[in-house]
């Protein structure tokens, strides 16, 4: 087997495909050839400033590939299709027992944060188990749309933790993917109005054409009338019900707490950049909910390849650009052009 290539952060702004030796799958591991990674906005937030990592660290963790060794078998086989779920919760604590593996206790890793990677061939996911970090993907759904997986479960659970009541008005701030993935589910679900905010044209269109009843400019003079004009109703007062904060920018929060209404839920699913606070005067003024969204549940990403199968030809068009393993660094530097990018996928050629 050839060596492997994969894509190091060293430093902020500095990434590097290099050479590695392919990793040696022990017992219950499998080693899988990655076929698609998308890039994330985590791993913007890693390139630029270094969020998590140590330098070296193999970046990448929304992926779809093909099993290409699994020692102890358990249902895996040789070229079988899957896609991984990169958290690898240890399964036996009271949280991974209560489906919460977000919350697990006990992590063993993650994959392209503490553990290597997907920005590469060959991918090791330690203990894994079909059903739990490995979930096989079915004939008719293509790598790419599989890969897609991850956020859309990121973007299920942002929903499920808003607990969504019958007639509510959301209003998504930010319509990068994460905001995309959140209107999707927050259609399906039902919401009855769903207001996308973004100072991008390219991803309010997006937004409309994946659920969005409506997207405004942040930056136009008349913006915070047009959203009291179609929040308006009896229980409102021009205000929402949900704000779901997916762009995590400077002032945000204050945002946030300004556009929900009394009584209303302000859910967290960005990661914040610079000083972001909420207000607790105007909190308890207002006797707000706020939760934070911290990625998903093990059913959530279930739950979200079953979506995939479903709508893979309305799901891949959220992907905007393709590139080859070969031509990584400049995919990051597209997926950076956020007025002209909402979802780059690498791609590994076969060589």
């Amino acid at each position: 087997m050839p060596p492997s290539r994969a894509l190091r952060f060293q430093g902020p702004g500095r990434l590097e495909l290099d050479t590695v030796d392919v990793p040696e799958p022990a017992a219950g591991d499998a080693l899988v050839r990655m076929r698609c990674c998308g890039i994330c906005g985590t791993d913007l937030h890693i390139y630029e400033d270094g969020w998590r990592v140590s330098p070296g660290q193999v970046l990448g963790h929304e992926f779809a590939g093909e099993i290409v060794s699994a020692p102890d078998g358990g249902g895996l086989r040789e070229g079988q299709r899957v896609i991984v779920n990169p958290m690898l919760a240890c399964g036996e604590c009271s949280a991974c027992r209560a489906d919460r593996q977000n919350m697990c206790f006990a992590r063993r890793g993650t994959i392209g944060i503490t553990e290597a990677g997907a920005f590469a061939d060959y991918v090791l996911v330690r203990q894994a188990r079909l059903g739990r970090e490995l979930l096989e993907i079915p004939d008719g759904v293509s790598d790419a749309a599989a890969a897609l997986t991850e956020p859309l479960a990121v973007g299920l659970h942002a929903v499920a933790v808003s607990e969504l009541e019958d007639g509510d008005c959301v209003v998504v701030l930010g319509a990068g993917m994460i905001g995309l993935c959140v209107t999707r589910w927050l259609a399906v679900e039902g919401a009855q109005r769903i207001v996308a905010v973004d100072p991008l044209k390219l991803r309010r269109d997006a937004a409309l054409l994946h659920g969005a009843t409506a997207a405004l400019d942040p930056v136009e003079r008349s913006y915070e009338q047009q959203l009291r004009d179609l929040l308006r109703g009896a229980r409102r007062s021009g205000r929402a019900d949900v704000v779901i904060d997916c762009a995590g920018a400077q002032g945000i929060l204050e945002q946030a707490v300004s556009i929900a209404r009394p009584g209303g839920r302000l859910t967290l699913a960005a990661v914040q950049s610079g000083q972001g606070c909420l207000s607790a005067m105007r909190m308890l003024d207002k006797e707000l909910t706020a939760r934070g969204a911290m990625a998903y549940t093990a059913p959530d990403f279930a739950r979200s390849l079953d979506h995939v199968v479903e709508h893979a030809d309305g799901v891949e068009t959220l992907i905007s650009d393709r590139f080859e393993l070969a031509d990584v660094v400049a995919g990051f530097h597209r997926q950076l052009d956020r007025e002209n990018s909402v979802k780059v996928m690498i791609s590994n050629e076969t060589r």
